[in-house]
C-alpha cells in the first residue's frame, strides 16, 4: 500500500483493492472475504484500516458481515421490477390493468448541481446531460422524473423509446447493461410551485420524492435520478430479504 500523504488515503486503496476483486469475479457472490487479521497482512495496514475498508464496502451493499463468521460477498439477487420506480412503474401499472405511458423532454445539456455531482461522483460544475419524463397512468400525471446521466447515454435510452419503457429494463434488455445495484433514498416534501403545476395538484400538496443512482457490474454510477409522486396517486412497496 502506498504511504505517500497525497496518495488515496490507505482505507481507500483497500476498499477499492476488493471492490476490483468483486468485480472481476476473483471474489464471487457468497465467497467469504480473509479474515481482517489475514487482510492487515495483504495490505500491510492497520486493524483500523481495514475495517474502514470494510464498513465501506458494506455501506455500498458490496459485501455483508454475518456475526461470528466473518464478512461475504452480497449474493446479487435482483429482478428489474424490484429496483424501484425507474425499472418498473409501466411494467406494474400495466400488469394491474391500467394505461400506462410518459411524455419525455428533449435531452438538456446543464452544469450539474452538488447533490447530483455527489451522486455521479464528478466534480461540481462537470457538464452532464438531464432528460424529464412525465409519467401517466390512464391519462393522468402521477409522477414527474429528472434523469442525469452522460449525453450519450440519454440519447441510447431515447431511442429505445423511454415514453413506453422503462429505464432499468432499456439499460439491461436493450442496450445490454449490465446493472449491479441502484441506491435510493426516499423522502416526504411538499410541492412547490413548480411541481405543482407539473404534477397537476395544489401547491403544498403532500409527494414522495426518490432520489435513485444507478451502478454498473464495475460500482460506477452511470445514472441518477429525481423521481416526484403524487402522494394521493402513487403508493411504492418493497419486499425486502434474502
Amino acid at each position: 500500500m502506498s504511504t505517500d500523504r497525497s496518495a488515496t488515503p490507505l482505507f481507500a486503496q483497500v476498499r477499492d483493492a476488493l471492490k476490483a476483486n468483486i468485480a472481476d469475479g476473483s471474489l464471487a457472490p457468497g465467497d467469504k472475504l480473509a479474515s481482517e487479521a489475514a487482510l492487515e497482512q495483504r495490505f500491510g495496514v492497520s486493524r483500523v484500516t481495514i475495517r474502514q475498508a470494510l464498513a465501506e464496502l458494506q455501506q455500498m451493499d458490496l459485501i455483508e458481515k454475518v456475526n461470528g463468521k466473518g464478512s461475504f460477498v452480497r449474493r446479487q439477487n435482483l429482478h428489474p421490477s424490484e429496483l424501484g420506480p425507474l425499472s418498473g412503474f409501466y411494467e406494474t401499472m400495466r400488469r394491474r390493468g391500467h394505461v400506462s405511458t410518459g411524455i419525455v423532454s428533449a435531452i438538456e445539456h446543464i452544469e450539474v448541481d452538488p447533490t447530483v455531482a455527489s451522486a455521479l461522483r464528478l466534480p461540481v460544475s462537470a457538464p452532464v446531460s438531464r432528460m424529464s419524463i412525465t409519467r401517466l397512468v390512464d391519462g393522468e400525471v402521477h409522477a414527474f422524473q429528472q434523469c442525469y446521466a452522460s449525453q450519450g447515454l440519454l440519447k441510447a435510452i431515447r431511442r429505445e423509446d423511454p415514453s413506453e419503457n422503462d429505464l432499468l429494463t432499456i439499460l439491461r434488455q436493450r442496450l445490454g447493461y449490465e446493472v449491479l445495484r441502484s441506491h435510493i433514498d426516499f423522502e416526504a416534501i411538499n410541492a412547490t410551485a413548480a411541481l405543482a403545476k407539473r404534477l397537476r395538484t395544489r401547491t403544498d400538496a403532500a409527494l414522495l420524492r426518490i432520489h435513485i443512482t444507478t451502478y454498473d457490474g464495475h460500482d460506477t454510477p452511470v445514472m441518477y435520478n429525481e423521481f416526484v409522486a403524487r402522494g394521493d396517486r402513487f403508493r411504492y412497496q418493497l419486499n425486502a430479504g434474502r
